[in-house]
């Protein structure tokens, strides 16, 4: 997940990991995503135009999974036809 940020800004400090890593295991155990619908949902975000610039760790990912989840599963195939908005 830090290396797909980093690509997008270089400039990023190294987070927390121990708090990314409380972060995913919330959204595992308490919300119960999986491992794979975790890495789909931050992927498809990372590749939207809106959405990669403001789900930059698991924190985030959480607060907006609702959001997230629904706009991708409205698009056909998870892709965004129209670039985010």
């Amino acid at each position: 997940m830090f290396g797909q940020i980093l690509l997008l800004d270089p400039s990023q400090s190294e987070p927390s990991f121990n708090t990314w890593a409380r972060d995913i295991r919330l959204l595992r155990e308490k919300d119960g995503h999986t491992h794979s619908m975790i890495r789909e949902v931050f992927g498809w975000a990372n590749r939207d135009k809106f959405w990669k610039t403001n789900v930059l760790c698991p924190s985030k990912l959480r607060d907006e999974w609702g959001r997230l989840h629904l706009k991708m599963t409205q698009e056909p195939n998870g892709h965004h036809a129209n670039g985010g908005n």
